[in-house]
């Protein structure tokens, strides 16, 4: 399915390092391991330790987020990523965490990563905010959808964003299968 989107001229390539176990990466580096890097974008998300409610806790280290990096690296069989996404980020504190954030920008120093984002899936217009009055961010993927019931609030949150000069990769755009009701008729 892949090398049919690839050929029919699809360019970005997401994964994470838990979608499937990480055999969604590996099947991805089984496919791109012999293509010409430049010809493809590569993305990956790798989730930290987090509490409850997304804050940063004692687990919150740079070593465990890295040590996960280092696998997807490995199982991509890539140098490195286009996009590194910091997975699932739903609290702006995570955004401040400096540990883990001096970790992602050495990856980007190092050229493991081209871009350095997160991806958020609720309370997006509050993270998208906070984001957006840093400099530290490349990208955002974000949920984005017609039943989000805040979605002017999003678009307020990401037209901030996108004139900070960071990039959105919309997710999520069919709201689930995009049936209007429960008994799918609509």
């Amino acid at each position: 399915l892949c090398k049919a989107a690839y050929d029919k001229g699809i360019r970005l390539f997401d994964t994470a390092n838990g979608y499937q176990g990480g055999n969604n990466e590996t099947m991805l580096g089984n496919l791109f391991k012999d293509f010409k890097r430049d010809s493809f974008i590569l993305a990956t998300k790798v989730k930290p330790n987090t509490d409850r409610e997304g804050k940063p806790t004692a687990e919150t280290t740079p070593e465990k987020f890295l040590e996960s990096f280092n696998t997807s690296l490995s199982r991509l069989q890539m140098d490195y990523v286009d996009i590194l996404y910091m997975h699932d980020v739903s609290n702006p504190e995570l955004l401040e965490h400096k540990p883990l954030i001096a970790a992602i920008k050495k990856l980007k120093k190092e050229g493991k990563i081209r871009f350095m984002g997160f991806s958020t899936h609720r309370n997006e217009p509050l993270v998208i905010n906070a984001a957006a009055d840093k400099k530290d961010w490349d990208v955002i993927l974000t949920s984005y959808n017609y039943k989000q019931a805040y979605v002017n609030e999003l678009n307020s949150a990401i037209k901030k964003a996108a004139a900070a000069g960071i990039g959105i990769v919309a997710m999520k755009t069919l709201a689930g299968g995009g049936w209007l009701d429960r008994e799918r008729t609509k």
